[in-house]
């Protein structure tokens, strides 16, 4: 009798655990189909590259809808090994459950070394992009210009990044003194007018209605950040509250599902532990 019930407490246990590991599971799958939906996630994932061949966070969101797919397959398999009380997939369970648990160990050691490596290479990272891959139509420049209009910011750490390059001499040919150039940053530095600045996710990014393009360029000139024409401050500042925003966020995730995974990890175990003893008790009582 204490047997029938102790494997009975085990099976709820387990179950309620496969219940909330396809919560979290689905949840990851919803935060990854809204990291990729929102255009604004997506320019500040670009942005926030070390190099240009970095995809690391981009895909993150793929990623976690992966994960959280495979996260409920597991669960699904987990139910049907007690439903059907087999042995067989009780253990292909435990197995993948102990890689996914490994590879969330793995993430998870990923993440502290992408929050310390943060500073020195999206540094880095995000000056050579505006130096040499940035132009106002291509894929990164787009999401430079989301971000220098949604966060009021310009270049990495400030206008004069945009001086003297790629971008800076396609703009302005032959000419090597800022003061005499055209266009020292581009539209996307430049302040909105003030119909468009209480709410600047009204803004077409890539047409920004801005307040005055030769004062905001003359500005740039002088590095005169933050003037009533041109914005005040380096898009890595901007950026570094929001990258530790959704760092922090997706830590917890982590921290929650592999809990909820390693938890039940142990439980499976003592269950497969247990049906192999009350199988040997039955062999047993039939001899």
């Amino acid at each position: 009798m204490a047997e029938g019930v102790v494997g009975t407490s085990i099976r709820i246990i387990f179950l309620i655990f496969n219940v909330l590991i396809v919560i979290s599971g689905l949840g990851c799958v919803g935060v990854g189909i809204w990291m990729h939906a929102d255009k604004d996630i997506e320019a500040y994932l670009t942005v926030l590259r070390r190099s240009p061949r970095d995809h690391a966070l981009v895909s993150g969101a793929s990623l976690l809808i992966a994960a959280g797919f495979l996260m409920v397959i597991f669960a699904v398999l987990g139910f049907f090994s007690i439903i059907k009380n087999n042995k067989l997939l009780l253990r292909l369970y435990i197995f993948l459950l102990v890689i996914g648990v490994t590879m969330q160990l793995t993430t998870g050691f990923l993440l502290v070394h992408f929050k310390y490596d943060l500073h020195r290479s999206i540094q880095r990272g995000m000056k050579n992009d505006i130096r040499n891959e940035y132009d106002f139509d291509n894929a990164i420049g787009r999401a430079w210009n989301r971000v220098q209009v949604r966060r009021r910011c310009c270049g990495a750490f400030g206008s004069w990044d945009y001086q003297n390059s790629k971008w800076w001499h396609k703009e302005n040919p032959g000419v090597s003194d800022p003061n005499e150039a055209l266009a020292n940053v581009p539209a996307s530095c430049c302040k909105v007018n003030q119909n468009y600045d209480t709410d600047v996710s009204r803004v077409d990014t890539q047409s920004p209605p801005i307040k005055h393009n030769k004062n905001c360029q003359q500005d740039a000139a002088g590095r005169k950040d933050g003037s009533n024409f041109l914005n005040g401050r380096g898009c890595y500042a901007a950026l570094l509250a929001r990258a530790y925003h959704y760092y922090n966020a997706l830590l917890a995730i982590g921290l929650t599902v592999g809990f909820f995974q390693f938890i039940n990890l142990g439980v499976a175990i003592f269950l497969a532990v247990h049906m192999q003893r009350a199988l040997q008790q039955e062999k047993s009582g039939m001899r």
